[in-house]
C-alpha cells in the first residue's frame, strides 16, 4: 500500500510538472481593432498592473486595447509640427501606467510617452541626429538607453526624460557595418547590447554573412567589455534569475545561399552569459531554424525565455526554455505571428494580415516552488 501511494504521488507530481509547462493554447484570438484590409503590427506591451494591451500598427498608430479586450482606442501620432511619424518597432511600459515609444522623422528621433488613458503625455526631440532607435530600456536612477545604428554604425546613449543627451557612444568598425538590435540595463545601470558586424555589400544585416557582437558599458558609457564571435541576428534578454540570455544565428551553414535553399536545417543559437560577460552555457535550439530577421525574446517566469522565430523561410516557431537552455515545448502558429509582447506571466502574440490584425493570449506559469 505505501509503494502504491508513492507511485500515485509520483504520477501527480510529473503530471503537474508537465502541465506547468504545457504548450499554450493559441486558438482563442481576437481583432486589433475595427480596421479592415491589410494591417502590420510591429510591437506589443502589456502594462504589469492595469493588463492594458499596447500595439504599434505601421507606420504611425499606436493602439490601446482595455485587459478585458473590449475597448480598442488608436492613437495617431506626428511630429509636433504635423510631420508624419514612423515608429520604432519596440514598446517599454512605465511603471506607474502608460508606455514609452520612440519615432522618427527623416534623421530625427523623437521621445513619445503615452498616458494610461491614451492621452499624449508628450513628444520631444531627442538630441542625436541619425539615431534609428532599435530599443528603449529605462534606468534605475530615471534616465533611459536607447540603441541601434546612427551614421557611425552601432549606437547606445543615455538620454533624460526631455530627450538631452547625457552621452553617447558608438562602435565602427573600419569597412564594416554595425548595429545593436537588443540591449538591457541592469540594477547597476550598466547596460548590456548584442549586435552584429557584417559586410554591407551583402545586404541588409540579415542577408549575409558576419560577426555577434555583445558590449558591456559601465553607467558612464565607458566600455567594461567587449566579445565578437561568428554570429548573425542577435538578440539578448535578461531572465529573471539574472542570467544574460543571448540568442542568434551561428552561421551553420557555408554559405549564406545554403540558408535560403534549406533554411529549415540549420538551429539557432542560445548562451548564457553572467552580468561581468563570462560565458556559462551554450546551447542549440532545434526548435527554432536560423532566419532572415532576428527573433524575439522575453523573460518567462522565474527563469528562462520565450522565444519567437517570425518563420520568413520556415514556418513561424514559439517556444519555451528553461534556465539550462532546454526546450519545455514548441508550437507553431501559423502565417502571419509575427510579433510577442508581455510580461509576468501574460503574453500575446500579434498576427498582421490583409484582413486585419488579431492578437492572441497565454498564460506561462514559472518553476514550482
Amino acid at each position: 500500500m505505501m509503494w502504491a501511494g508513492m507511485r500515485i504521488l509520483i504520477a501527480l507530481l510529473v503530471l503537474a510538472m508537465r502541465c506547468a509547462h504545457a504548450q499554450p493554447d493559441l486558438s482563442r484570438a481576437i481583432p486589433i481593432g475595427p480596421e479592415s484590409g491589410h494591417v502590420m503590427i510591429s510591437a506589443v506591451a502589456v502594462s504589469p498592473k492595469s493588463g492594458t494591451v499596447w500595439v504599434i500598427r505601421d507606420p504611425d498608430v499606436l493602439g490601446r486595447l482595455d485587459a478585458d479586450g473590449r475597448n480598442w482606442r488608436a492613437v495617431p501620432i506626428a511630429a509636433p509640427d504635423g510631420s508624419r511619424m514612423f515608429l520604432g518597432h519596440f514598446l517599454q511600459v512605465a511603471t506607474n501606467g502608460g508606455v514609452y515609444l520612440a519615432g522618427q522623422t527623416g534623421e530625427q528621433p523623437w521621445l513619445i510617452k503615452i498616458a494610461e488613458s491614451g492621452q499624449t503625455a508628450f513628444i520631444r526631440p531627442i538630441d542625436i541626429q541619425g539615431l534609428h532607435p532599435m530599443g528603449l530600456k529605462p534606468d534605475p536612477d530615471g534616465t533611459w538607453t536607447i540603441f541601434g545604428d546612427g551614421w557611425s554604425g552601432a549606437c547606445v546613449a543615455r538620454i533624460d526624460e526631455n530627450g538631452r543627451k547625457i552621452w553617447m557612444r558608438t562602435f565602427p568598425k573600419e569597412k564594416l557595418a554595425t548595429i545593436f538590435l537588443g540591449g538591457g540595463v541592469l540594477k547597476d545601470g550598466s547596460s548590456i547590447l548584442a549586435g552584429n558586424i557584417w559586410d554591407s555589400r551583402q545586404g541588409k544585416i540579415g542577408m549575409g554573412l558576419g560577426s555577434t557582437m555583445l558590449v558591456k558599458l559601465n553607467r558612464q558609457g565607458v566600455t567594461v567589455a567587449e566579445k565578437v564571435f561568428p554570429g548573425r541576428n542577435a538578440v539578448l534578454a535578461q531572465a529573471e534569475d539574472g542570467q544574460i540570455i543571448l540568442i542568434d544565428d551561428p552561421q551553420s551553414y557555408p554559405a549564406i545561399g545554403e540558408l535560403l535553399k534549406r533554411g529549415t536545417e540549420w538551429p539557432m543559437r542560445m548562451q548564457a552569459w553572467s552580468e561581468e560577460l563570462r560565458l556559462l552555457w551554450t546551447a542549440a535550439m532545434p526548435g527554432l531554424s536560423a532566419d532572415l530577421l532576428p527573433p524575439e525574446v522575453l523573460p518567462a517566469p522565474g527563469s528562462g525565455v520565450i522565444v519567437l522565430s517570425n518563420g520568413f523561410f520556415a514556418k513561424p516557431a514559439l517556444a519555451r526554455y528553461d534556465a539550462a537552455g532546454k526546450q519545455l515545448w514548441v508550437s507553431h502558429p501559423g502565417i502571419g505571428f509575427e510579433v510577442l509582447g508581455g510580461e509576468s506571466g501574460r503574453f500575446f502574440l500579434a498576427q498582421s494580415g490583409p484582413d486585419g490584425g488579431m492578437l492572441t493570449r497565454f498564460e506561462e506559469q514559472g518553476p514550482k516552488r
